[in-house]
C-alpha cells in the first residue's frame, strides 16, 4: 500500500471513530432515554414502574400506618388502593405520562395529560363503591376521602388549569404569572422542540455518513479488504463492552450505591426505581448482545477473507 494511501486510510479511520462516536451517543439518546415509544410502550411491557407503584402505595397509605386500625377493616385500606389502580393499569398509564411527556417536550407530540385527577377519582369512586366500606360502623370512608385529598389533591391544579404537563407547569411554576407562562412556552415551542429535532436529523447524518466513510474505506483497501471490517469488529466489541457495563451498573445501582456513604441517604429511593433502572438495563443490554453478534460474525468474515489471501 502506497504511503499517501496509507495516510488517507488512517484519516478515515479517525473520521469512522469519531463519527460511530457521535452515532452511538445520539442513537442512544434518540433510541433510549429521549425515546418516548420507549416509556409508553418498552417499559410498561416490562413492567417497569412496578416499584414506583409499591413507592406511590406507600405514600398514599402512610397515614394509616400510624392510626389504630380496627380489626374488622385491617387490610381494606390496601385492597381499596389495589382495585382503584390496578398494577398492570398504573404501568400503562405512568408509561403514557412519561413517553408522552418526553414527546410534547422535545418532538411537538400532542400534549399528554397528567393522571393525578384520574387517579384520584378512582379512588374516591371505589372507595365509595366497596361493600366493606358501606357496611362498615367506622369511619373509614371519611378517613379514606380525607387521605387521597391530603395525598393526592396537593398535586392537583385549580380548575382554571388544565391537567396536562403545560397546565400543571404553570399552576406550579408560574404563580399565575402571564410573563413566565409565555417565557416558558417560548423554551417549550423553541428550544426543546428545535434541539429534540435536531437531535433526530444527527443522528440519522451520523448513521449515513459513518455507512458512507466504511463505503469510501472499502474501495481504497481493495488490496486488503479485511481493513473495514476489522475496524468495524473493533467498534462493535468497544461500544458492546461499554453497554455490558452500562447494563451491568443499571442492574446493580442500589448495592453500588450502599458502598458510598455520600449515597446511602438515596438507597431508599434507587430501590423504589429499581424496576425502572432494570429496564433500561434490559434494553442496553440488549442493544450490547446485538453489538456483540455482529461483532462475532464480522469476526468470522475476516477471518475467511484472511484465509483466502
Amino acid at each position: 500500500m502506497k504511503k499517501s494511501k496509507k495516510v488517507i486510510v488512517i484519516l478515515l479511520s479517525i473520521m469512522i471513530v469519531l463519527t460511530s462516536l457521535v452515532a452511538y451517543a445520539s442513537s442512544a439518546l434518540r433510541l433510549g432515554v429521549l425515546n418516548p415509544s420507549f416509556y409508553a410502550n418498552f417499559m410498561p411491557a416490562l413492567n417497569a414502574y412496578d416499584s414506583m407503584y409499591d413507592s406511590f402505595s406507600d405514600y398514599l397509605l402512610e397515614p394509616i400506618q400510624a392510626m389504630e386500625v380496627p380489626e374488622e377493616i385491617q387490610g381494606v385500606p390496601e385492597d381499596l388502593v389495589k382495585i382503584a389502580i390496578p398494577k398492570k393499569e398504573f404501568n400503562k398509564i405512568i408509561g403514557k405520562t412519561i413517553g408522552g411527556s418526553v414527546g410534547w417536550l422535545l418532538y411537538n407530540h400532542d400534549e399528554v395529560e397528567i393522571p393525578v385527577k384520574y387517579l384520584s377519582d378512582n379512588l374516591y369512586t371505589t372507595i365509595a363503591n366497596d361493600e366493606r366500606v358501606i357496611n362498615s360502623e367506622t369511619n373509614i370512608k371519611l378517613t379514606m376521602d380525607a387521605i387521597v385529598a391530603q395525598r393526592l389533591g396537593i398535586f392537583t391544579p385549580s380548575e382554571q388549569y388544565q391537567h396536562t404537563l403545560r397546565g400543571y407547569i404553570y399552576y406550579f411554576l408560574t404563580a399565575g404569572s402571564q410573563d413566565r407562562m409565555d417565557y416558558f412556552d417560548y423554551w417549550t415551542d423553541v428550544f426543546f422542540y428545535y434541539y429534540g429535532v435536531r437531535l433526530t436529523w444527527i443522528t440519522i447524518g451520523s448513521f449515513a455518513l459513518l455507512i458512507l466513510l466504511f463505503a469510501v474505506l472499502v474501495l481504497i483497501t481493495k488490496d486488503k479488504r479485511e481493513t473495514p471490517i476489522r475496524i468495524a469488529k473493533i467498534l462493535c466489541i468497544f461500544y458492546g463492552a461499554i453497554n455490558v457495563l452500562a447494563a451491568l451498573g443499571l442492574f446493580f445501582i442500589p448495592w453500588i450505591a450502599k458502598l458510598f456513604s455520600s449515597l446511602s441517604s438515596y438507597v431508599k429511593y434507587l430501590e423504589y426505581a429499581r424496576s425502572l433502572t432494570n429496564s433500561f438495563g434490559i434494553l442496553v443490554m440488549f442493544y450490547a448482545l446485538l453489538l456483540i453478534i455482529a461483532a462475532t460474525i464480522l469476526t468470522i468474515v475476516e477471518r475467511k477473507i484472511v484465509s483466502k489471501a
